[in-house]
């Protein structure tokens, strides 16, 4: 019986994901008309975002700290908070603000050199900010979460807006803050940097600001490996606008595809300058993560495979929060993006398609809340999809609220979160 269910997700799967995957072929091919800003986002709207997020955001803080603390007595806030993340990648990114990238023949921090697999935008941020090492680690890295996701805030509601309306701008972001993993932002870990970069390089891209774009798509790129696949979407905006517009657009429009190859090729840099190998990364992924690329159809089948062997084991919340948590954001993501791919912007739906298949093809994935919470192609396409039906948007937001709640609270018990 489980083998059939398995199955038959793994083709729902499957078939969302070619369904979202022709239209948007079919729309390349299409003569329509580009992705032009058709509204536009008030100033006063954009702050009323960023003042939600940034309370999101604070709000998650307070409770993280009285928790560290609660947990860990007797000891100081720093020392609490790192303790308290130690479960998480947090002290992997605090590691490389604070001593750097190192090979595995001269580190002085053990295991530094694993380190290797996280890119380095978020902690040479930290050490820019902290760089005579006087201030608390772990609370800077909660600080700076806080301007980063209030910018994220702004940016969803204005690029939802001048795409989509303004009432979807309204429905993107109640969307973005309820979905389960949106705390993650609020923690000293690279999602609130990733958003904001993406959101800012499609921002610039659409009001034609090239290489400014090709600026922020090179910095996204060096933030997270998904940020290469903007590449891609500049490439698909460009190639609408030729078409639509009957236009030459100057040399400039290069740096909006080149500017991600460019931040990806300098994360690779990074590489053989530590280690003498351009892709020592993807050693350090498979041997201790158990990380490589895959299809993201295929994590259905494992996961499902491997919840039924943790629920006969006992194991109940592994099997909920790891395996049964990845293949309903699979499933969630493929349907959502088949279901909006109609109404969504060409070179939106590419990002995300892409984005999707990129972040949950992994061999072994533990993340997909986390990872799926980064990519704004989903609450825009919740709010093209609902935006008219207000009684299942607040259904579906309430649903989601649950879900969000339940995961934080699992993870401030130090469950399998990650």
């Amino acid at each position: 019986m489980l083998s059939l269910v398995k199955w038959a997700l793994f083709f729902c799967a499957l078939g969302a994901f070619c369904a979202g995957s022709v239209i948007c072929l079919i729309k390349l091919v299409r003569v329509r008309c580009c992705a032009l800003p058709h509204w536009k986002a008030t100033r006063s709207g954009m702050a009323w975002a960023a003042l939600a997020f940034l309370v999101f955001a604070l709000v998650v803080q307070v409770i993280v700290t009285v928790c560290a603390l609660r947990q860990n007595p007797g000891a100081g806030l720093e020392d609490a908070l790192g303790q308290f993340f130690g479960g998480i990648d947090a002290p992997h990114y605090i590691s490389l603000a604070r001593y750097g990238y190192q090979n595995e023949w001269n580190e002085t921090i053990t295991e530094q050199h694993l380190r290797i697999v996280f890119f380095p935008l978020f902690p040479w941020l930290l050490r820019m900010l902290n760089a005579w090492g006087v201030l608390p680690w772990y609370v800077l890295g909660c600080a700076v979460q806080l301007p980063l996701f209030a910018g994220c805030g702004a940016g969803l509601y204005a690029l939802a807006v001048q795409n989509y309306g303004q009432r979807a701008g309204v429905c993107a972001c109640a969307w973005a803050l309820v979905f389960p993993g949106a705390f993650f932002f609020a923690l000293p870990m690279t999602e609130s940097l990733f958003l904001l970069l993406c959101i800012s390089f499609f921002l610039a891209l659409e009001h034609r600001h090239p290489w400014l774009a090709g600026v922020l798509g090179m910095l996204c790129a060096l933030t997270r490996s998904p940020g290469a696949l903007l590449c891609g979407a500049a490439a698909v905006w460009v190639w609408q606008t030729v078409r639509t517009q009957r236009m030459r657009l100057s040399a400039a429009y290069t740096a909006p595809v080149l500017g991600p190859v460019l931040g990806l090729l300098g994360y690779l840099a990074l590489n053989k300058a530590v280690f003498g190998e351009w892709f020592r990364f993807s050693k350090y992924q498979y041997e201790h993560w158990g990380q490589k690329l895959g299809f993201f159809a295929n994590t259905v089948l494992y996961h499902m495979q491997i919840m039924e062997q943790w629920w006969q084991e006992g194991q109940w919340l592994n099997a909920v929060c790891i395996s049964l948590a990845a293949v309903a954001c699979i499933l969630y993501a493929t349907g959502l993006l088949c279901m909006a791919a109609r109404k969504l912007h060409v070179h939106h739906l590419a990002f995300g398609l892409a984005y999707v298949a990129f972040t949950m093809g992994a061999t072994w994935l533990l993340s997909a809340p986390r990872y799926l919470a980064g990519c704004f192609v989903l609450p825009c396409a919740a709010a093209v999809c609902l935006q008219r039906r207000p009684w299942a948007l607040r259904c579906a937001l309430m649903v989601l609220a649950v879900a969000a709640a339940a995961l934080f609270v699992v993870y401030l018990r130090h469950g399998p979160v990650y």
